[in-house]
């Protein structure tokens, strides 16, 4: 069972959020966000800095994988939409960490 009250892990620090849940809801939180102290989305990590820790290899299949995923997205999602534009962005970033050499760009 699925339920959302509001208090959205990536929009409204821990504290906040663990307050409102108690005050309208009378409970504590233990969603895996909250248990784990996730970050709010402008400070979550960014996995193309992640990913340049990488070897050129590795990066290669990541590009494979979020190809796949924006394949994906593509079938079921029409442009403009952010979340498929955050996963091309992220691709092209990962493609111009592996700048001076050949890369097929098709998916």
């Amino acid at each position: 069972v699925y339920d959302n009250y509001g208090a959205q892990f990536d929009e409204m620090p821990r504290s906040k959020r663990q307050k409102y849940l108690l005050d309208k809801y009378f409970f504590t939180c233990n969603c895996i966000a909250c248990t784990n102290h996730w970050a709010l989305y402008p400070t979550m990590t960014k996995y193309t800095e992640v990913f340049a820790d990488d070897g050129i290899s590795a990066i290669d299949e990541k590009i494979k994988e979020i190809n796949g995923l924006i394949r994906g997205l593509q079938r079921h999602l029409a442009m403009p939409c952010m979340e498929l534009m955050l996963c091309i962005g992220t691709r092209n970033k990962l493609l111009a960490l592996t700048a001076n050499r050949t890369q097929s760009i098709n998916f």
